[in-house]
């Protein structure tokens, strides 16, 4: 008490009072230093400027590390393709919300479920580093699940889901206000968050959850943070993997309260000149104090000594719906970040809006939306705008998508002798340079002999297995109107539901599975393998439950010859016609083009996977696969991201193609084996890295529906 009274009578004597002298107000902005823009910066900026829509998100305080560890409800789960949490910028196909206590009769009767997700489905931009990021992922689904890609359109548009669950609040007020909806489809909208696979539909790439929405809104930019609030990614007992791998002692969990970051909004100015900026925010919940927060609504920060080089000015206020009777500068964090002299008298730069959301109890997820009026650039292009998408967002017709999903598993396998281990890989990888790879390579048969010699002759603790009797089920797959009730049809083997579904459309009804097998025998190419037995039964069509068996090696000796098997299945109805992949709904006619089918590739040894080392030991030696191994396993486990650099974008994707496939092998190892095909996606990966195929010229996706 008597130390208050001193301090009230200091400040009494000071003309201040009490308060003023116990809560300090922060500091005006002082004089950004300017420096030359490296060719890095200038690079960076017009990357942000020209792919992402002038704005960049990160995160902070190490939350942007996904790691290696994938989350799980107990049901599935969602395995990082990605080190980093990563953007992701494309056309708005679709806009939906699912709750599932709402929509499914059954869940009404149990306490609410806290999920009420944005389901925001994007095209990513064609021919960038977002259309290659996302066809890297489809190939590193799980075989015979590519038609659990969503499909935009037509079958010729694969595309991902950026999906999240918003706090209940955010979830109102974009209804109510119609921020993001089905109104803005074919604009471009960017998204920032974990890039995963979805374990639940064959691990399919995904931004789960979407942590930073973003896109334009007529002359302003609209942000979003969010914390997903699905309770799925907050906790570390919510994160596993099989072989229990260790993270970094930074790593957080993806959405772990008091989840922190930034956006970055990109600016240029002629030297001397003032830079307006006007941020309101227009609805905030559960937000938390910041490090540095902003000292008042109106900000202006001088750029270089004196502020002789310029002013950018930052006006703070509140949107028209927010629930705040006055800003709280205490909870927001803006500052100029990386502003530089082009020398041409310009200046670039960015402003950073950095918060912090979420506390740790149920509902104690946070949120922050705002609006930001840009300062003009020097260029007038507005990337963005709806239209450009339009006429293919315009569909005249709804479409069900029919696919066939192949399950194939080995059946009695053992262990290959050690010293016949160099001869089988041998075998295996001839077999994997037979197909044109993915990606293509320079001096192709040259290289690849290259890359076999070295892998075999340094298996690097790589162990094979091997099968002779596989089991192959085959299952029809749907996507469109009532696709979800179809499916559980299937699952349940529920035949007199899926035809009362598939009449509904109406669409064709499949009775039977037909297969076409090959066997061919990789260690002696030409030579006959020997009678093959292959044997079907009916679970819910004819022949979708088969066996297939392997003649035994020759004259009883050692399990040495490779056998390659290709298995093809598709889908007839009851008069033996191919069921089409597409079926317009509300006509009795299909759209033509291609039939339901699904070929997977196998072969009588593979890679084991059943040690706690295994996806190292593999990653390891597809490492030798290019020119510059060691420097695709550096790559690979570096702490940094690099940025991107729209002059030079090679940096930084061959470190996402290094990552990912340090990612795919870990998440192929965790039925214990890698096949053939899979073994051919890898290679392709690790030849990639050394020879960087044009973005204009990346194959597509695995075909889709």
């Amino acid at each position: 008490m008597r130390a208050m009274r001193e301090v009230a009578l200091a400040c009494a004597l000071a003309g201040a009072s009490p308060l003023a002298a116990a809560v300090k107000a922060p500091p005006a902005p002082a004089a950004i230093p300017l420096h030359a823009c490296s060719a890095a910066e200038r690079g960076e900026w017009r990357f942000v400027r020209e792919e992402q829509l002038g704005i960049q998100a990160r995160a902070r305080s190490g939350g942007g590390w996904v790691g290696l560890t994938a989350a799980t409800d107990g049901f599935h789960d969602w395995a990082p393709f990605d080190d980093f949490k990563t953007t992701v910028c494309g056309d708005l196909m679709v806009f939906d919300t699912f709750e599932p206590t709402r929509e499914k009769k059954l869940l009404r009767f149990l306490p609410e479920i806290p999920e009420h997700d944005w389901n925001i489905i994007l095209i990513p931009t064609g021919e960038s580093v977002f259309d290659e990021r996302f066809k890297l992922a489809t190939r590193l689904m799980e075989r015979g699940h590519e038609g659990d890609l969503e499909v935009c359109f037509d079958r010729d548009h694969p595309c991902f889901e950026a999906e999240v669950t918003p706090p209940a609040e955010l979830l109102k007020a974009n209804t109510a206000g119609r921020w993001l909806s089905a109104c803005r489809l074919g604009q471009t909208v960017c998204v920032f968050g974990p890039w995963v696979g979805d374990g639940g539909h064959g691990h399919r790439p995904e931004i789960h959850p979407a942590e930073r929405i973003w896109w334009r809104d007529g002359d302003r930019m609209r942000l979003v943070f969010v914390q997903d609030a699905s309770q799925r990614f907050a906790d570390r007992r919510q994160f596993q993997w099989k072989w229990g791998q260790t993270e970094p002692g930074s790593w957080h969990p993806w959405a772990t309260p008091g989840l922190e970051g930034e956006f970055r909004i990109a600016f240029e100015a002629r030297k001397g000149s003032r830079v307006p900026f006007r941020i309101d925010q227009l609805l905030d919940g559960n937000t938390r104090h910041v490090e540095h927060p902003v000292p008042a609504g109106d900000l202006s920060f001088p750029l270089g000594p004196g502020g002789d080089a310029g002013t950018v000015r930052v006006a703070l206020g509140l949107g028209a719906r927010s629930d705040r009777l006055e800003l709280d500068p205490s909870k927001l964090d803006v500052a100029l970040v990386d502003v530089c002299d082009r020398g041409e008298g310009t200046l670039q730069g960015f402003l950073a809006l950095g918060d912090k959301a979420g506390y740790r109890y149920q509902e104690g997820e946070g949120f922050d939306a705002f609006e930001v009026a840009l300062p003009p650039f020097l260029e007038s292009r507005t990337p963005g705008e709806p239209g450009h998408a339009e006429s293919r967002a315009d569909r005249p017709r709804e479409t069900l998508h029919a696919s066939v999903r192949i399950v194939a598993s080995e059946q009695g396998t053992h262990e290959a002798e050690a010293e016949s281990v160099p001869r089988i890989l041998d075998v295996l990888l001839q077999a994997v340079m037979e197909k044109p790879q993915a990606m293509p390579t320079v001096e192709k048969e040259t290289a690849q002999r290259e890359i076999v010699e070295k892998m075999t002759a340094r298996p690097a603790g790589v162990d094979v297995g091997y099968a002779r009797r596989f089991k192959l089920s085959a299952r029809p797959h749907y996507d469109g109107p009532r696709g979800e009730r179809m499916e559980h049809a299937v699952d349940g083997a529920n035949r007199e539901d899926l035809q009362r579904l598939l009449a509904a459309a109406p669409a064709p009804v499949p009775e039977r599975v037909a297969w076409t097998v090959r066997v061919r025998d990789l260690t002696s190419p030409g030579r006959s393998p020997g009678p093959v037995r292959f044997q079907c039964k009916r679970r819910l069509l004819i022949d979708d439950e088969c066996v297939l068996e392997l003649p035994a090696p020759a004259e009883g000796g050692p399990p040495e010859e490779v056998l390659g098997v290709t298995a093809t299945a598709w889908l007839l109805d009851g008069a033996s016609n191919p069921i089409p992949a597409v079926t317009f709904v509300g006509a009795a006619i299909a759209p033509g083009g291609d039939v339901a089918q699904q070929e997977v590739g196998l072969a009588s040894h593979f890679l084991r996977a059943t040690k706690s080392d295994s996806a190292e030991k593999v990653f390891a030696w597809l490492s030798d696969a290019c020119s510059a191994g060691s420097e695709l396993s550096r790559r690979a486990r570096s702490p940094n991201e690099a940025r991107p650099d729209s002059s030079d974008l090679g940096p930084y994707r061959r470190e996402y193609y290094a990552r990912m496939l340090r990612h795919g092998v870990s998440l192929a190892t965790v039925d214990g084996r890698i096949t053939l095909d899979e073994l051919r996606q890898f290679v392709g990966m690790a030849e990639a890295f050394g020879d960087l195929p044009p973005l204009s010229r990346l194959p597509p996706p695995p075909r889709a529906k």
